[in-house]
């Protein structure tokens, strides 16, 4: 699937000039193709409920009554809890395991299947160095938990995995992976991280990953990831920014976590009466757009999806987030 912009509009307010238009013919979106995001497409909705997910036993409808988990996360009172300042180019993450053991060999033969990528190799047993042109992949595993409950925390956000919180309380162990290089470019960072996590999804025991301050579900990240295969030109922007729910008895809206790394400004869309669907949808839209075409977004300037559409963005402190974040006005 592919999703058209075929206009996207920016102007710059403060100083007068007339919009500035970016055609780009046809975009393709990683999270756009497969079942995956039709089956959130087609069935997030707000109603009665905070969202939902997935239709199937595998995922929850979390309701605005029976969801405490959703208080104790969203609430107006209580940000991110615990919020990591996350830096440009920074690229960790956590594979959760239900055991202490993984197979480092499998893990450079499946990268090798998965991606036709060759790891470099010395035949160490306990971590992977290697260094890949201007990137240095370091890949080990640790024989504990990740601290603090730090990973049980914040699956309580994902809405998509009703098992998250109890799956992610279950691990033993945890596969760090870590991609670093100042001189490599953000993106071929990011791809190589999503690919190498993607392939430690196959190990046994391999339940959760857990990077940015969110949970995923192994198969939502293989299939975020997996559109590289087919493309490797197109960004699994699901595996690198989380879309999260931030309510209130006011208004409803969606946040995004994940921007920073590509030193981009974080997101917020709030609007009233709003199915959350199509907010989600808004955002994930303008999201795709910046990184795909490297945008930067700016304090008093407007976007929109036709030529005389105008929707304010506005730079201000962050309300699901700490720090400050880029507000989207919501079109009515």
């Amino acid at each position: 699937m592919q999703f058209l912009f075929t206009f996207l509009f920016l102007s710059f307010l403060p100083f007068g000039h007339a919009a500035v238009s970016f055609f780009g013919g046809s975009m393709p979106v990683a999270v756009m193709q497969g079942a995956v995001y039709t089956a959130l497409q087609n069935e997030l909705n707000h109603n009665d409920k905070v969202f939902c997910a997935f239709p199937s036993d595998r995922y929850a409808k979390a309701t605005t009554t029976g969801g405490e988990h959703l208080n104790s996360l969203f609430s107006p009172n209580n940000k991110r809890m615990n919020e990591k300042k996350v830096s440009t180019g920074a690229f960790v993450a956590s594979v959760l395991l239900s055991q202490n053991e993984w197979d480092i060999k499998k893990l450079i033969s499946d990268c090798k299947a998965d991606w036709n990528m060759d790891i470099p190799y010395d035949n160490n047993a306990e971590m992977l160095v290697a260094f890949m042109g201007d990137i240095t992949l370091a890949v080990t595993i640790m024989p504990t938990p990740v601290p603090n409950q730090e990973a049980e925390h914040y699956a309580k956000a994902n809405y998509m995995w009703k098992d998250a919180v109890e799956m992610t309380k279950s691990h033993k162990a945890h596969i760090l992976v870590s991609v670093l290089g100042k001189d490599a470019g953000l993106f071929e960072k990011g791809k190589l991280f999503t690919k190498v996590v993607s392939s430690c999804l196959k190990q046994k025991g391999a339940i959760a990953v857990y990077t940015d301050g969110a949970v995923f579900e192994p198969r939502f990240y293989c299939d975020a990831a997996s559109v590289m295969q087919q493309d490797d030109d197109v960004l699994p922007i699901l595996d690198w920014v989380w879309f999260g729910v931030y309510q209130t008895k006011e208004y409803a809206g969606i946040y995004t976590y994940g921007m920073r790394k590509f030193g981009k400004e974080e997101m917020e869309v709030y609007a009233e009466n709003a199915d959350l669907n199509d907010v989600r949808n808004f955002l994930l839209e303008i999201v795709t757009y910046v990184l795909d075409c490297d945008v930067t977004l700016k304090d008093g300037e407007t976007i929109g999806f036709s030529e005389d559409q105008k929707l304010d963005i506005t730079l201000s402190d962050a309300i699901a987030l700490e720090g400050k974040s880029l507000k989207i006005k919501y079109p009515k």
